[in-house]
């Protein structure tokens, strides 16, 4: 019985939170990593339906199949496996494999956040709801929301945002209405990456069937996570770097 009036007063509190959030027009207190301007959001949750959404594009999309070209022309490049040939064959088995471990590992990934019901997406340092840097609310209740703590400046900002960067790649956080959910081990992506490693085993030679080359896969593949963790961390710099390379160094207003 008291079990289930806590959960119950659990409930009415995310309830309240989510109404209190949807008030919100200072652009202040928004959804970790959402845009300060959408002031219409009233639930940061990682639905079924966004959940759902992500697994069929990065697994059997226009996204998808533009991922396998482009990786599999870099196999072509370098002639990887060695046992296919640059001819249109042997680059139509680097692309096709390709696309089979991006299904596998988007299946994976989604049958075990669906278990986990957890949040994969990326989020940068100063959005990171769990970090003390900026605005945040302090609990996902209407009073946490009402009464947000304004944090100091951060020290070493540079090296907080690697180390984040680092961890946003190796944790996931609980999916909740507010979006400070508590920060998990990735297990999704873990899975993710070993069904990926595994799922070209029709198509790879017999040779490159080992389980060394396995977890070469895996690696490589995981280093993508990694890479658009940096990216999330660093998006802003690397926007102005390039308008600076494309406008000819002139400054932009």
């Amino acid at each position: 019985m008291a079990a289930a009036a806590g959960s119950q007063t659990r409930l009415s509190a995310q309830v309240e939170a989510r109404a209190l959030l949807a008030q919100q027009q200072s652009g202040k207190l928004i959804c970790p990593g959402g845009f300060p301007t959408d002031i219409t959001v009233s639930n940061c949750e990682f639905t079924q339906q966004l959940r759902v959404q992500q697994w069929v594009t990065v697994s059997f999309t226009d996204q998808a199949i533009l991922g396998a070209v482009v990786y599999g022309a870099g196999a072509q490049i370098i002639k990887s496996p060695g046992e296919w040939g640059r001819t249109w064959l042997g680059y139509g088995d680097r692309v096709g494999v390709r696309y089979t471990q991006g299904a596998a590992r988007g299946t994976a990934e989604y049958i075990v956040g669906n278990l986990m019901r957890d949040d994969p997406r990326h989020v940068a340092f100063k959005d990171d709801p769990h970090e003390h840097y900026g605005t945040k609310i302090t609990a996902c209740t209407a009073q946490g929301i009402a009464n947000p703590k304004v944090n100091p400046v951060a020290t070493n900002l540079i090296w907080k945002r690697i180390g984040h960067a680092f961890l946003d790649s190796v944790t996931v956080r609980r999916s909740n209405v507010c979006g400070n959910g508590k920060r998990w081990p990735a297990l999704d992506r873990l899975a993710g990456v070993a069904a990926g490693a595994y799922g070209g085993y029709g198509w790879y030679p017999r040779a490159e069937n080992t389980l060394a080359n396995a977890a070469n896969r895996a690696g490589m593949s995981y280093g993508s996570t990694v890479v658009g963790s940096f990216y999330t961390e660093f998006s802003p710099e690397i926007s102005l770097l390039l308008t600076r390379m494309f406008s000819g160094g002139k400054k932009t207003p």
